[in-house]
């Protein structure tokens, strides 16, 4: 029998997607606290084709996802799944059938459950009723899958060995149509009628509905966000995820300045937020040496207090000129200088471009601002670029660019000590 409930550890989501395989399921890789696969990654083709085991082990051993969905039908040897999404009809369905609902595989959902059977059905000859969905052919959250709600997918029977050996069933012939009377019927399925899903029919939660209207915000969770909002975050946590202790202070500032380019949420509060914040920082977690929350959520409110424009619209020098020349700190790279005032403001200006780019990101000064930035000809800010390079403050990335600017990565002392929280930067 296959049964686990684990909290999500990346060693154990492989193994379980492995034994779903072994048990003649279709496993697809799925956001977190979501069904559907990520950006780029089509599952429909699975439903006619296996996963390759390479596949599975690219998925799910990278520690990159933490949902799992199986995809039911021919492909999964007939599996069928019948989800109750609310538990008082599974009660109502188990004390009509008792000797189905004692043996067939069972998993608790956030709202109701899901039975395990096989079938001939196909999807052409399916319908769901209310808060009762027939999956014949389609994509169902597995354990030890987390809701969007925070909750668990918990097996409650364990599935078998193989699907070859639940039984063959019609749940058309269960009359399911009768267990919802008097049942409240705005629930909803998980995933066919819009509240749960992110490709709904109805536009109350999803993406888009019948009358092609947009779901609306109602309030900030993963349940409420747009499908292609969710790709846009998961896409910012991806790009900014630490790779050493001691980038988290920078990382998460650009963390924030990504999501303040996205259109439904840049205008939210951090505490709003925070839902994204708890799942940057638990991705985080192998790479940042102070584990508690505690400390990632105060970075995201001073980011997001702070994060004004995103990257890509031109804002950068600007931002790091308003933080650099208002600054007072005092940086070990000056002592180099003699108290020389324009190279005081320059290694501020690339220390602020640095930690607006992230740790391994890169930047440039365009030397044509010379004389607005620092009084000086362009020919002379680029001897003192020249010489910030000689004394090992910053290193050059890239040349010939197609603005003809080089690009530079601050490796100076500093850098250090931003790591260790010894000095802190702000922008306002």
């Amino acid at each position: 029998m296959i049964m686990s409930n684990s909290p999500h550890n990346q060693n154990n989501l492989l193994k379980q997607a492995l034994e779903y395989n072994d048990a003649g399921i279709n496993v697809m890789v799925a956001y977190y606290r979501g069904k559907f696969p990520p950006k780029g990654y089509e599952w429909k083709p699975y439903q006619n084709k296996r996963v390759p085991l390479e596949q599975l082990h690219e998925w799910f051993g990278n520690g990159k996802w933490r949902n799992m969905s199986g995809i039911s039908g021919p492909i999964s040897d007939g599996l069928t799944i019948v989800d109750f999404d609310a538990e008082q009809i599974y009660h109502r369905w188990a004390k009509k059938h008792p000797d189905l609902a004692k043996v067939l595989p069972t998993v608790k959902s956030a709202r109701g459950y899901h039975i395990y059977m096989r079938s001939d059905l196909t999807k052409d000859d399916t319908h769901s009723y209310d808060n009762i969905d027939i999956k014949a052919k389609g994509l169902f959250s597995m354990p030890p899958s987390m809701h969007k709600s925070g909750v668990r997918y918990q097996w409650i029977i364990p599935l078998p060995e193989h699907v070859s050996e639940l039984p063959l069933i019609n749940p058309h012939d269960w009359n399911l149509s009768y267990l919802t009377d008097g049942i409240d019927g705005n629930e909803g399925t998980d995933g066919t009628d819009g509240t749960d899903g992110t490709d709904g029919t109805d536009a109350n939660d999803g993406k888009e509905g019948i009358d092609g209207t947009e779901g609306v915000l109602k309030e900030l969770s993963w349940g409420v966000l747009p499908h292609e909002v969710i790709c846009l975050i998961e896409d910012a946590v991806e790009g900014t995820l630490p790779k050493q202790c001691g980038q988290r202070y920078f990382l998460i500032f650009l963390f924030c300045r990504i999501l303040k380019g996205i259109e439904s949420i840049k205008d939210r509060t951090a505490e709003e937020l925070r839902f994204i914040a708890e799942y940057w920082h638990e991705r985080a977690l192998p790479n940042i040496k102070t584990k508690s929350f505690i400390m990632t959520r105060a970075r995201f409110e001073n980011g997001w207090r702070d994060a004004k424009f995103p990257p890509g619209e031109g804002k950068s020098l600007e931002i790091a000129k308003k933080a650099a020349f208002s600054s007072e700190l005092v940086l070990p790279e000056f002592q180099r200088y003699s108290g020389d005032e324009i190279m005081r403001k320059l290694i501020l200006l690339c220390l602020h471009l640095q930690l607006l780019a992230g740790p391994e990101g890169e930047w440039f000064v365009p030397t044509n601002k010379g004389q607005e930035l620092f009084g000086v000809s362009h020919s002379w800010l680029a001897i003192l670029l020249k010489m910030l390079k000689k004394d090992k403050i910053i290193i050059p990335t890239r040349k010939f660019t197609t603005n003809r600017c080089t690009r530079y990565r601050f490796i100076g002392p500093s850098m250090e000590l931003v790591k260790n929280n010894e000095i802190r930067i702000l922008f306002s």
